[in-house]
């Protein structure tokens, strides 16, 4: 398949385009162009027959699989093919993108398809402004005029010699070559916008997300796209955009947690962090302001010619203006402080505070500290009064000033994180043991929980394995990434406790937990003989196994068999083996509702104790299958046939449920016999699907009595065997009407000429109402005998994992089941 008309989406290549050397042009830096003559007797320079060739053979590359080797024929062809060929250009990206993305190299991909768009965007251009210019030639009113001037100085011999005008035919020629043109470029734009779109979904991204959104949108507008490419749009324009907000939503978020970790690092040695500043939004210009927020806020306004200082703190509004004019103040932390300080020191300034309750003025001369530390602790308003109360003492271990009435033992916020451990006690490491057969999780003392890497429960358990845990009060836990084979789990935990009255402190450390392996109790019950304590025996009496092939895919499906400790495949059947009875009752019940089944119970002793009276038992269960199968041919005894709504008794079995049911292909009559009716008075089925003939269809007339999915029709068929052989031909009345058209090949029963050891048949044959019904042929269903066996498929059914090791016979049995 050439992959130039491929419509998968695409994205960018691995290498730029090779630059070909300038050609030797009489000093002329335009890049080479082919004479008209050449064009068009079609003898392409050597340049484009390399071009070619390179084409073809990356073409022929990518339709064997050898996308690799595809790539760099491609690039060939673009180092060697003219930079003003944008149009030939433009396709060879576009392959070079399908290429990558067979490879799954989306980046790649993305740049030759945008590459290709933006060849296809300059040969668009070209486009138009050359038919604008032939537009306004033909709109120049002297145009006419000078052609008329010019036909009338020839010559007849001269207009004979020289190229003949053109005429409407030929304009009608350029116009269908242009418009050609255009839908080959609209063409390779929607393969290249398909291709694009594709790889940057896969990239991921809000970027990519929203380019692909973008790309899907121009896609929707094309109206060259095939069905199949449409529908494909159609479904990622409804899929990509919700991802594309969570993509810049989770972006956004991570983009603020760096910021605010970089604000962190730089307000940290101020005593300070992020957390004492909240953005606030301005609606009508949507821009946001930045307010100091915790303990206290406080702010410097600097006039032209006297200073202003307000501090705020919580309700509190402390406003200061000086008499006199001072020196500038910077606005960095320590430097203003210190001089803001020292100028509340310097000069007496009239105070005025104001509450929301009250509000009084003094007039005296105050000395004023705004060396307060905002960080842990924040001032109750109470404590402020009409005078400064608090007292500044200085901390014990480093001398720096802090307020004596609200202290910690005399210590600075710094000491005390420095020299208090509220996690002392808390272990920094541990031990938890998995199962390895069952992925399921020790809870001490005997107990074993399921949980996954990074869940819940697995977090719950890791911090129930902690002691001294409960003394402290737990802010945040989550796991911290290890490496899968580390065999090592980390923990992040973050604890606050009370070190001193009204002081809270929050800390942050690591637990590593050591995973082992430790094999829980049922799982080693599972590797030692003889421990089950219920089994089930599933049997069905047939020469085939296509019920049992249908009950494993739905065992599969259900997870039914999650309980059991061991599988075997016995002769008939399965056996399944549980730890618990309750169990196995589970799963006989799961059969009753998926098959028709027959069940029986029994037990075995295996202990006694006499003195308690306790008793241990195994316990058998049977569970035996109807023997009745798709597609199979039943001879029903009269007097159930009589009892299912006086159906014929030669009916054909079209599906097994949780009861047989079953259809009289003469008159499209259906019946239902359940598992309890059958076991009452169980039969054989008459013929199966091995029994079954391959008919010609020599002619069939359907008749307008229909039933579900089925017609009733009067068919003549012949036996494919007897083709050419002899003239024998059957008639039959089939449900198949509707399906079978004459030549077909159809699968059915051959009942004249064929003895059956079954006393139901004879019973039909000696009855007066129904012996001379029994028909010669009885057609099952159509036969597609050109269709190929044993086709290679993508896909392999699961199994279940069975023991079939005491299926294995020994030599001299397999010697003597061979001869027999």
């Amino acid at each position: 398949m050439a992959i130039g008309g491929s419509n998968q989406p695409a994205a960018p290549a691995k290498s730029e385009k090779t630059p070909l050397p300038k050609p030797e042009n009489d000093g002329n830096d335009k890049p080479e162009k082919f004479d008209p003559q050449e064009e068009a007797a079609g003898r392409p320079k050597p340049l484009l027959m390399d071009k070619f060739s390179h084409k073809a053979e990356a073409n022929t590359l990518f339709t064997s699989g050898k996308y690799e080797f595809a790539i760099n024929k491609y690039d060939e062809a673009v180092a060697v093919c003219p930079d003003y060929l944008d149009y030939e250009l433009a396709v060879l990206r576009s392959n070079i993108a399908a290429c990558h993305l067979k490879l799954e190299e989306w980046k790649e991909a993305v740049s030759n398809a945008t590459t290709a768009l933006d060849g296809l965007d300059r040969l668009e251009q070209q486009e138009k402004e050359k038919k604008e210019k032939e537009q306004a030639q033909v709109d120049e009113p002297g145009a006419a005029k000078n052609d008329d001037a010019e036909e009338e100085i020839i010559s007849a011999g001269a207009a004979k010699a020289g190229p003949a005008l053109p005429t409407s035919s030929e304009d009608e020629s350029n116009e269908a070559a242009r418009q050609k043109r255009q839908d080959d470029i609209a063409r390779i734009r929607a393969k290249a916008l398909m291709r694009r779109a594709r790889a940057r979904s896969e990239l991921g991204g809000w970027s990519n997300l929203e380019g692909a959104v973008e790309d899907y949108k121009r896609l929707a507008g094309m109206t060259n796209l095939a069905a199949a490419d449409r529908k494909v749009v159609q479904a990622q324009l409804r899929a990509l955009p919700p991802l594309a907000k969570a993509a810049q939503e989770k972006e956004t978020a991570e983009m603020w947690s760096k910021l605010k970790e970089l604000g962190n690092g730089l307000l940290k040695p101020f005593g300070m962090s992020t957390d004492n500043f909240q953005m606030v939004k301005d609606e009508k210009t949507g821009a946001y302001s930045m307010n100091f927020q915790g303990g206290g806020m406080m702010m410097l306004k600097i006039g032209s010619h006297e200073p202003q200082f307000k501090l705020q703190w919580q309700n509190w509004v402390i406003s200061a203006k000086t008499a006199k004019s001072a020196e500038p103040l910077s606005v960095g932390r320590f430097v203003w402080r210190k001089q803001l300080n020292f100028l509340l020191q310097r000069y007496p300034i009239p105070l005025e505070i104001n509450t929301t309750s009250k509000s009084t003025k003094y007039r005296e001369s105050v000395v004023m500290d705004v060396d307060m530390d905002t960080g842990m602790v924040p001032l109750n308003p109470q404590q402020l009064g009409s005078a400064r109360t608090g007292a500044t003492i200085l901390c014990c271990n480093c001398g720096a000033p802090i307020d004596g009435t609200a202290s910690a033992g005399a210590l600075c916020y710094d000491c005390i994180k420095s020299t208090v451990d509220i996690s002392q006690g808390i272990p920094r490491e541990g031990v938890l043991h998995v199962c390895r057969d069952c992925d399921r999780w020790l809870m001490p003392p005997a107990s074993w929980v399921t949980a996954t890497l990074e869940s819940r429960e697995l977090l719950s358990l890791c911090l129930k394995r902690l002691r001294n845990l409960g003394k402290v009060r737990i802010v945040d836990a989550r796991f911290v990434w290890t490496e899968p084979h580390s065999r090592r789990i980390k923990v992040k935990i973050t604890v606050q406790d009370a070190v001193a009255d009204g002081v809270m402190m929050q800390q942050s450390f690591e637990v590593v937990y050591v995973v082992a392996n430790q094999q829980c109790r049922e799982c080693a019950k599972s590797y030692t003989a003889n421990v089950w304590r219920a089994a089930v025996q599933v049997r069905q009496k047939v020469t085939h196994k296509r019920t049992f092939l249908l009950l494993e895919q739905l065992i599969l499906k259900h997870q039914a068999h999650r309980d059991t400790i061991n599988i075997k495949e016995e002769k008939d059947g399965i056996d399944f083996y549980f730890a618990q009875r309750n169990q196995a009752e589970a799963f006989i019940h799961f059969l009753k509702s998926v098959v028709p089944v027959h069940t029986k119970e029994s037990r075995h002793l295996i202990s006694a104790d006499t003195h308690t009276g306790n008793k241990s038992y195994k316990y058998n269960y049977s569970a035996e299958l109807v023997p009745v199968c798709r597609d199979d041919l039943v001879a029903l005894p009269l007097k159930i046939a009589k009892s299912l709504g006086n159906i014929s008794p030669l009916v054909l079995c079209w599906r097994i449920g949780t009861s047989v049911n079953l259809l009289d292909p003469n008159t499209l009559q259906t019946a239902e016999l359940s598992a309890e009716t059958y076991w009452r008075a169980p039969f054989a089925p008459l013929a199966g699907a091995p029994e079954m003939v391959e008919f010609v269809v020599m002619d069939i007339e359907p008749s307008n009595q229909r039933k579900g999915k089925w017609v009733l029709g009067e068919a003549t068929v012949a036996r494919a065997s007897d083709l050419g052989v002899n003239d024998n031909t059957y008639f039959a009345r089939t449900h198949l009407g509707s399906l079978l058209h004459p030549g077909d090949s159809v699968m059915g029963y051959m009942l004249t000429g064929t003895n059956f050891n079954s006393d139901a048949l004879d019973a039909i044959e000696n009855s007066r109402a129904y012996g001379s019904t029994i028909p010669d042929v009885v057609l099952v269903k159509k036969h597609y005998a050109n269709r190929r066996k044993n086709k290679r498929r993508n896909w392999k059914l699961k199994r279940m994992a069975k023991d079939e090791g005491d299926l294995l016979p020994k030599a001299a049995d397999q010697a003597r089941l061979d001869a027999e």
